[in-house]
């Protein structure tokens, strides 16, 4: 359903349904990626299908990523034209530092890659918005008498 005026907002929801596993080198792969002209590396797990990446960010120790998935034949018949994507979180390791491990792997929609990119809802500016809210500075001088 597109957005509108009264509902501008977009969420590709994993709720309530939510798994979490540990997984080793034994079940994982190597994902190589070029972010802001590094080279860097993701740990994912095997079951994570190849993506065309359209959406990196790096973000201190955690790297964003998210593309189209690439389907192979057993898949393609189970997928509307536009496809599926792939959101994926990664953590820095820390004993390698050009070397990520995902930490969060989410099938999101086609609409939902349309969006990262956007600076906000259709129709809206954060700027004028009636809820934002200006953000006080922090106050000066010690806490301590």
């Amino acid at each position: 359903m597109p957005p509108s005026r009264s509902k501008p907002y977009w969420v590709d929801e994993q709720l309530p349904k939510h798994e979490g596993f540990s997984y080793g080198d034994a079940d994982a792969r190597l994902i190589a990626i070029e972010v802001d002209g590094k080279a860097v590396s993701v740990i994912t797990p095997h079951y994570v299908p190849d993506f065309e990446l359209s959406f990196t960010r790096l973000i201190d120790d955690f790297l964003i990523l998210a593309g189209e998935m690439i389907a192979d034949e057993e898949d393609e018949e189970d997928w509307n034209e536009e496809g599926y994507g792939t959101l994926l979180v990664a953590r820095r390791c820390p004993d390698r530092g050009s070397t990520f491990w995902t930490l969060f792997a989410h099938t999101i929609f086609p609409e939902t890659l349309r969006f990262l990119d956007l600076p906000c809802p259709p129709g809206h500016h954060y700027e004028t918005s009636p809820r934002s809210v200006d953000t006080p500075p922090p106050p000066t001088g010690g806490t301590d008498g």
